[in-house]
């Protein structure tokens, strides 16, 4: 009986997984019939090894499965190792880029700093990443913070950056401290523009809202210092602009 013991968790799972697919392994079923079988068993909920929740598996995981273990049997169904195992699940090439130009440009910028900026900037979402996967990233790439600063690391290269002067602007506002005014409570906020090829600020005014007029306001300012952009890029497009 020892011998029909799972020998360790990845024969469990393999032996857990047979189970749950079980009901349709053996059955001859047209390709209709098998659909129907597979939406009938992901509304089943199941048990994994070594875990005290029970859940459910959408149906291409459960044909995943099942054509796995038609393939190559039992051990076709053990589970394998992530290919992207330390790199951080939720971190796209791009994101994993993008982390690495800002420690080179911000060579002070901590992983910590990095997460929220980006979590802030909408490019990743909240708690999926924790700074430690940062960190590793950078260390990586030869870009923590000492390499970086002495010189050592990797050398700057940011792709996104735009070609020439004025082909791109980006145009964005942030909250600024919230003054005392008369007794008054005012909130400030930032309205800022820089120049994406040579990172010159051609705006930056303080208002109390972040309002559409206050945007177009900064824009008209910019416009008659500068001229025009071939581009602006916002967060968001003012009706007024169109």
């Amino acid at each position: 009986m020892k011998d029909l013991t799972p020998k360790d968790h990845a024969e469990a799972v393999a032996t857990f997984r047979h189970a749950v697919i079980g009901p349709v392994c053996a059955r001859e079923l047209s390709h209709g019939e098998l659909a129907d079988a597979l939406r009938e068993l992901s509304q089943t909920r199941f048990r994994p090894p070594g875990s005290k929740l029970t859940t459910t598996y959408s149906v291409p995981t459960l044909e995943r499965w099942l054509y796995a273990y038609r393939k190559g049997g039992l051990a076709a169904l053990r589970p394998r190792a992530r290919s992207d195992k330390g790199r951080g699940r939720h971190l796209t090439d791009e994101l994993r880029q993008l982390i690495c130009d800002i420690r080179r440009e911000h060579p002070n910028a901590s992983a910590r700093l990095i997460v929220r900026t980006l979590e802030a900037d909408g490019r990743l979402e909240i708690d999926t990443i924790k700074p430690s996967a940062v960190r590793k990233l950078l260390r990586q790439e030869g870009l923590d913070r000492v390499a970086v600063r002495d010189g050592s690391g990797a050398k700057t290269r940011l792709r996104w950056q735009a070609a020439a002067p004025d082909a791109l602007w980006h145009a964005d506002v942030c909250h600024g401290p919230t003054l005392h005014l008369a007794g008054v409570r005012t909130p400030i906020r930032i309205h800022g523009m820089l120049d994406d090829c040579s990172r010159y600020v051609v705006a930056l005014e303080a208002h109390v809202s972040e309002c559409e007029q206050d945007m177009l306001h900064v824009l008209t300012r910019a416009l008659l210092l500068h001229g025009k952009p071939d581009v602006l890029f916002l967060d968001y497009v003012p009706r007024n602009i169109i």
